[in-house]
């Protein structure tokens, strides 16, 4: 069963074609909103596209196996989006795999603060049961500088 390396959420990524190493720019951990002029309707759009990166690394049985893997993002009122399904392969002498998704989507407004769950889980094409599972937290406080006086 793959076991997991890391997941997390950035602002964008760059892979070097020469040594396939991936560089990870602007990390998000918190998305602070304002104002609320800005996001007058909920859900509200990411003020930006949001790179979900999740990393699986190969174990013994591995290779050869075809998995599918998905993101998920949530929140615990019960809001969620999931992706579809990408399905990978470990190829011979391929230690590692990393599944990218850009995400640009509607997320429910908070009211104040909350927790936007990043998950991402894998499982077995031939089997349904999910083989592996990580989760990201990203918090999103709304403080709104423009509302109006009470």
């Amino acid at each position: 069963m793959p076991r997991p390396v890391f997941i997390l959420a950035c602002e964008s990524s760059a892979i070097d074609t020469e040594s396939k190493s991936m560089s990870l720019f602007n990390l998000i951990d918190r998305f602070m909103i304002t104002s609320q002029a800005a996001f007058a309707e909920s859900p509200c759009e990411f003020p930006f596209p949001m790179r979900a990166v999740a990393c699986w690394m190969k174990d013994d049985g591995d290779e050869g196996v075809d998995f599918e893997a998905r993101f998920r993002l949530t929140t615990r009122s019960g809001w969620k989006h999931e992706t579809p399904p990408r399905q990978f392969r470990f190829g011979a002498g391929k230690d590692f795999h990393r599944n990218v998704y850009i995400l640009s989507l509607p997320v429910p407004l908070p009211e104040s603060r909350h927790v936007l769950w990043l998950q991402a889980e894998l499982a077995r094409v031939d089997q349904s049961e999910v083989v592996a599972f990580q989760e990201y937290p990203v918090l999103i406080d709304a403080k709104w500088a423009d509302a109006a006086p009470a």
